[in-house]
């Protein structure tokens, strides 16, 4: 699977910021998916990453997601 690039988290994150404790609910991780190419649990995952991060949790989130989260101000 290709990389997340920039775009893909501003589609992501655009109803969902991680700054707020409200997940995307599983229909809309099965819409963002197909629109994005990925499949529901690559979604979750990525938004449950970036929360965690965001609440200064360590995990295995990628550089990528990192720096766009710092790029945001969100941490």
């Amino acid at each position: 699977m290709a990389d997340w690039e920039i775009g893909d988290y501003e589609v992501l994150f655009r109803d969902h910021p991680p700054t707020q404790p409200t997940a995307p609910t599983s229909g809309e991780c099965d819409a963002l998916g197909l629109r994005l190419g990925r499949s529901r649990g690559a979604v979750k995952a990525q938004w449950d990453d970036a929360r965690s991060l965001v609440l200064g949790q360590e995990n295995a989130a990628s550089e990528a997601l990192g720096d766009y989260l710092q790029s945001r101000g969100w941490l």
